[in-house]
C-alpha cells in the first residue's frame, strides 16, 4: 500500500481532532496528511523484537516505550507515527493521543516509506531537540543505520550489516544485537551485505 497525500490543506487543530476518530492513521507534515502504509510480516517481527528487547530495561525507569498507533510530535507542524519510540513523558499529558519528548525512535523501512524515512524523517528527527537516537532498519536485508547525537547539534551515523554485530546505544548504555532485531525475520534470497562503516552526517 502506498502512502497517499490528500489534496488541500488541513489546520493542525482539525488534524488533531479528526485523527482521533478515523480508522486509518495519517501523519501530518506542514498542513498535509499522509496515510500510513500497511505493514508486512517481517515489519511486524522486527517491531515485536524491538519491544521485547527494550521493555525489560525500561520497566523501572522514567522512560516509556510506545509505537505504531501513538502519534509523536516531532516539530510544531510535524506529527509522525514511529514504529517504535522511547519517550520521556510526564504522566499528566496535555493530549493523551500523542507524545512530545522522544529519546529514541526506530523506523522499519518498506518500499512505500523508504524515501521518507531516509530523507524527510531523518531531517525532521535530527532537528528535534530531545531526540538522541534514530534507528533506520531494513526488513529485507541485514542493515541498520544508527544515527546518534553524542553531544548537542552533533550527529554521527553508524551502519551495521552483520548479524554478529551489536548496536551500541546511548540509551542506558545498552547494546542491541542485530541477531535480536532480526530474530525470525525471513530475507529474500541472494541478498548480501557489506561491512560496517561509520561516518558523520554532512
Amino acid at each position: 500500500m502506498q502512502p497517499s497525500m490528500y489534496d488541500g490543506w488541513l489546520s493542525l487543530e482539525e488534524y488533531l481532532t479528526q485523527e482521533r476518530d478515523v480508522e486509518m492513521r495519517h501523519e501530518y507534515v506542514d498542513g498535509f496528511l499522509i496515510a500510513k502504509a500497511g505493514e508486512s510480516v517481517n515489519h511486524n517481527r522486527i517491531v515485536r523484537n524491538l519491544f521485547r528487547f527494550f521493555e525489560p530495561y525500561l520497566d523501572e525507569s522514567p522512560l516509556e516505550l510506545f509505537g505504531l498507533s501513538l502519534k509523536l510530535k516531532v516539530g510544531e507542524t510535524i506529527f509522525y507515527y514511529p514504529d517504535v519510540m522511547v519517550v520521556r513523558e510526564n504522566s499528566q499529558r496535555a493530549d493523551a493521543y500523542l507524545c512530545t519528548k522522544p529519546v529514541l525512535v526506530a523506523e522499519v523501512l518498506s518500499p512505500a516509506t523508504e524515501t521518507r524515512d531516509l530523507h524527510e524523517k531523518l531531517n525532521a528527527y535530527t532537528r528535534n531537540k530531545s531526540l538522541k537516537e534514530y534507528l533506520i532498519i531494513s526488513q529485507d536485508r541485514v542493515s541498520v543505520h544508527h544515527y546518534y547525537r553524542p553531544r548537542k547539534d552533533y550527529w554521527l551515523v553508524r551502519c551495521l550489516t552483520d548479524l554478529t554485530q551489536e548496536c551500541d546505544l546511548l540509551l542506558n548504555g545498552l547494546r542491541l544485537p542485530l541477531a535480536k532485531i532480526y530474530h525470525r525475520v525471513i530475507f529474500p534470497p541472494s541478498l548480501t551485505a557489506p561491512t560496517e562503516k561509520q561516518n558523520t552526517i554532512p
